[in-house]
């Protein structure tokens, strides 16, 4: 764990969490570690993989094995040990990974605070483009029917000395904390204060009055690259409420939107602010 945390170190991350396999990891040493465990259940039929994220956990737990249960009976016991650990932020992985879990589990349970809509393992990226409906799209589906639910990019690396599919440093999430301690990051991400990305950097997220402002770090293509701003699904579908291709863009409420969220697109890389919801 030690050589996780200083490869993690390396990329120029300031914190992570060895989340294992339903296993609390102590580590120290290097970046800043938050406890974590990937509670890891599965139910019949072909042993259908549900994982969810405890981050920031004050005790150990464990998944559930669900040989006569349905996914969804699985992930709220699932949903119900994570919160029992004391968590700041539980998120449900992956959802499309081994078509295990459908929208509607999702909309039916309780107990967790965020989705992972991408991941940098290769496996889990290509189930969710194959599946009927992105982890993105569920994402949206649970926003616009009133949840709240946080937005967010994990790495799931596994490969850390050989060549792989899940190497480490290809997704993750930058915090707006006090400051740097354990207590203020879980605190951030407990909140929401927190964007996800896989590659674009904002410079500034400003959401005031009626405006949201964004503004993306590093060299900018507006041939190509820009920053799309969507509200509430309409007739079940994505719906993007303005385009810009500046790099310091602005978007000005209707008052209609019901949540206002931006999604970067800078070299083919996608990053996403959370959802704001018109009061």
């Amino acid at each position: 764990p030690q050589e996780v945390l200083a490869v993690y170190e390396g990329l120029g991350y300031h914190f992570a969490s060895v989340s294992d396999h339903n296993q609390l990891t102590v580590v120290s040493g290097g970046v800043t570690h938050l406890p974590g465990i990937e509670l890891t259940a599965h139910y019949s039929p072909q042993t259908r993989p549900v994982h969810v994220n405890a981050i920031c956990v004050k005790s150990a737990a464990k998944g559930v094995a669900g040989r006569e249960k349905s996914g969804a009976e699985v992930l709220q016991e699932t949903l119900a040990t994570a919160q029992g650990t004391g968590a700041a932020l539980i998120v449900v992985n992956h959802p499309n990974y081994g078509r295990a879990l459908r929208r509607a589990d999702l909309a039916g349970a309780s107990g967790f605070n965020a989705i992972e809509i991408t991941s940098g393992h290769k496996e889990t990226r290509e189930d969710d483009r194959k599946a009927p409906l992105s982890a993105e799209g569920i994402w949206d589906e649970l926003l616009s029917e009133g949840r709240e639910v946080w937005a967010v990019a994990a790495d799931d690396s596994h490969q850390f000395k050989t060549d792989g599919e899940a190497q480490p440093g290809k997704a993750w999430v930058q915090v707006w904390a006090e400051d740097g301690s354990p207590g203020s990051l879980c605190a951030a991400l407990n909140a929401g204060r927190f964007y996800s990305s896989e590659g674009p950097a904002l410079e500034s997220l400003i959401v005031r009055g009626n405006t949201m402002r964004v503004s993306v770090a590093g060299a900018w293509d507006p041939g190509r690259d820009r920053i799309e701003f969507l509200k509430s699904r309409e007739s079940g579908r994505e719906s993007i409420a303005a385009v810009r291709s500046e790099q310091n863009a602005v978007y000005h409420l209707r008052g209609d939107e019901g949540y206002v969220r931006a999604r970067v697109v800078q070299r083919g890389k996608r990053a996403w602010t959370q959802a704001y919801r018109l009061k």
